[in-house]
């Protein structure tokens, strides 16, 4: 038994160093149990222990035990929301038509006119396209995970499996 759950405990090592060896140089999002926000910024260093995270340019790296991570995403990039801002623009131009229309100034308005509603969809959608946010990608945790720590009388052994 302790053989197969030292086996284990060696895949899962290299496992989670090959995951965090391909995620070099990539933007992640690491949460851990001590901080309330994650900590965003370009993974510099992987080791068994520690992850090393440069938030900017100008300041020093920030290392993290990976005892400590409870979350590790990664970045896919940034998704612009032009369908929302055209679906929003829609909706502008329903809510003034109502208004016109509970006013009976309906048909000497000219919201009906193609230009007028293309004009508010075309705002709608160029104001969506500017609003951009990043999509995040989490990346998976190995079931078993063994850590050594020291503690007040001497070494403790931590292990975590997930099912």
């Amino acid at each position: 038994m302790i053989v197969v759950l030292v086996l284990l405990c060696q895949a899962s090592l290299a496992q989670a160093q090959a995951v965090g060896a391909s995620l070099t140089g990539q933007r992640v999002r690491v949460t851990t149990g001590q901080e309330h926000e994650p900590r965003i910024g370009v993974l510099s260093e992987v080791t068994p222990e520690m992850l090393t995270i440069r938030t900017e340019p100008s300041t020093a790296p920030v290392k993290i035990r990976r005892a400590d991570v409870v979350d590790l995403k990664v970045s896919r990039g940034v998704k612009r929301h032009t369908l929302h801002g055209l679906l929003a623009g829609a909706a502008v131009w329903g809510a003034i038509v109502g208004v016109l229309a509970a006013t009976s100034s309906l048909p000497e308005s000219g919201v009906n006119s193609p230009l007028f509603i293309g004009g508010l969809l075309a705002v709608g959608a160029g104001v969506g396209s500017m609003i951009k946010t990043e999509r995040w990608e989490r990346v998976p945790d190995s079931a078993v995970a063994v850590s050594i720590a020291p503690t007040k009388g001497g070494c403790g052994v931590r292990l975590r499996l997930q099912f």
